[in-house]
């Protein structure tokens, strides 16, 4: 039999999810709760979540609430849907106690209790872990607090890039959903005593320095995207990897079409594919350079 449920998700993480879950025929969908349309770019033009857009190509009529703050009217109105569960993805917006009592589950992307909260997907890749995952709990009083239900791990191969660990991530909870739908669980305490925690990434976080190369590829890699990695002059680097190459840090040590190479500290340095000036296109680093008629030994900046 189906599980009748109410989805709560916003980003294309939590869409993902939900496709996932309806394409597998195990569940109905009762009604989506997403975050409002919002202004996006330089335009200001409103967006839709991304799990309302594909709430809408199903052509179904299945209702769609985007309240600013869920109110005693949501709680009445979720309620009145008798779900058999509550799937929540990267709402947005913390549940009401008065809605814990109900069977809610949500999909974290991150080793519980490690990487509560925000970005965890950005903190492991920071943080070079060894392996990633993701994971089930009940929703609980509480960040990200409640008991596990299961987890699924996926190793760090130290290339992958955020859109695309985001991506796998999400196809792994679709697989972990159906897995607990359809298994007997018995739930585990969380060890809050070595829980860590990770706030919502704000832009001047994707300033870099050229003194430690493996940070700054880790960031290359955590904020592909958004807010990308840049230099404190807001030259913006992309396609960044490391090199074992020895010089002064800072200054050019190779061009040629394969991109630039920049000494960092230690030994290391990285080669940067492309780059862009504040306001200008995306050019390929030694176009770039030449451009600028920079040469080795002189210093990127």
């Amino acid at each position: 039999m189906k599980k009748r449920i109410i989805f709560m998700g916003t980003p294309e993480f939590a869409s993902i999810i939900l496709r996932g879950l309806i394409e597998s025929g195990e569940v109905e969908l009762l009604a989506l709760f997403c975050q409002p349309d919002r202004p996006f770019g330089r335009k200001k033009e409103f967006k839709a979540p991304e799990t309302k857009k594909y709430v809408e190509s199903l052509g179904k009529n299945i209702p769609i609430f985007q309240p600013e703050r869920l109110d005693q009217k949501c709680i009445e109105e979720i309620r009145a849907f008798r779900a058999d569960m509550i799937i929540v993805v990267a709402y947005g917006q913390i549940l009401p106690e008065d809605l814990l009592d109900l069977d809610c589950i949500n999909i974290h992307a991150s080793l519980l209790p490690k990487y509560r909260g925000a970005s965890p997907i950005q903190e492991m890749i920071l943080n070079n872990e060894e392996f990633f995952g993701i994971s089930a709990m009940r929703v609980r009083k509480g960040l990200d607090s409640g008991e596990i239900l299961g987890v699924k791990v996926l190793k760090n191969d130290y290339q992958i890039l955020f859109g695309d660990l985001s991506r796998e991530l999400a196809s792994m909870g679709v697989d972990l959903l159906l897995d607990i739908f359809k298994t007997k669980i018995s739930p585990l305490a969380q060890m809050h005593a070595v829980a860590s925690f990770c706030k919502k990434i704000k832009k001047q976080e994707g300033v870099v320095d050229f003194s430690d190369a493996e940070r700054l590829v880790c960031k290359a890699r955590a904020y592909d995207g958004w807010p990308g990695i840049f230099l404190d002059s807001g030259l913006k680097l992309f396609d960044v990897s490391m090199e074992n190459k020895r010089g002064e840090i800072g200054r050019i040590l190779e061009i040629g079409n394969f991109g630039v190479i920049i000494a960092c500290a230690c030994g290391k340095a990285v080669r940067i594919g492309y780059i862009q000036a504040p306001g200008k296109q995306i050019l390929r680093a030694n176009v770039y350079v030449h451009g600028q008629k920079l040469k080795i030994g002189h210093i990127l900046q």
